[in-house]
């Protein structure tokens, strides 16, 4: 039995035709440098860093204080795909806590795009599928360029721009995840064979 280790971000990539980036992402090489992806990780580590220090979300995300705030917590779960392969699911879920009994896991993003656009994404299906128990998804997304415009045109030192995607957490979803692992898991595992690339994952 060999096992692949594999992600969400690899496997997105490769459902949506990026190969060279899933390729990529799989081998642990770099993916070209990218200025937006690189002010998103010093706001994540800014914004993990606020959690911790205050157990409160960042003010550029809500300012709310938390319960029982976990960071960037690492979760793995193995997928059979028959007598030859398993696949090593990993996740990273940058924020978990609980509001009103329910469990939430909540992903992280800074850019242009709306909270509103990331709901119908798998991202959280994924972490349902690795977190069971959770019952909320949630995308917190600010905008640090819409932001700084609405600063300068009315003078303000600070003006927050944020918004949140919410995605109720069923069965469904880690049912769709599932699909989608497999689906796309078999095809790249196949790639990745036929090109001498596959790489036995030692637990």
């Amino acid at each position: 039995m060999r096992t692949v280790k594999l992600s969400f971000s690899i496997l997105n990539a490769w459902s949506k035709g990026q190969f060279e980036d899933a390729i990529s992402m799989y081998l642990g090489n770099p993916l070209p440098e990218n200025p937006y992806l690189e002010l998103g990780k010093l706001f994540h580590e800014k914004w993990e860093k606020h959690i911790l220090d205050t157990n409160m979300m960042p003010p550029e995300l809500g300012g709310q204080e938390l319960e029982d705030a976990k960071t960037e917590i690492k979760y793995q779960k193995i997928i059979d795909m028959g007598d030859k392969y398993q696949i090593l699911l990993r996740g990273v879920i940058d924020l978990q806590c609980v509001e009103d009994n329910n469990i939430i896991l909540q992903d992280h993003k800074c850019g242009l795009t709306r909270a509103s656009a990331y709901v119908d994404s798998l991202q959280l299906d994924y972490y349902k599928l690795l977190i069971p128990s959770a019952n909320i998804g949630r995308y917190a997304c600010h905008n640090p360029y819409k932001c700084e415009a609405l600063c300068q045109a009315k003078n303000l030192k600070e003006h927050i721009c944020y918004g949140y995607g919410i995605k109720f957490l069923t069965e469904n979803n880690a049912e769709n995840a599932l699909n989608h692992i497999i689906t796309y898991g078999s095809e790249m595992i196949q790639y990745l064979e036929s090109n001498r690339l596959l790489k036995d994952y030692k637990m």
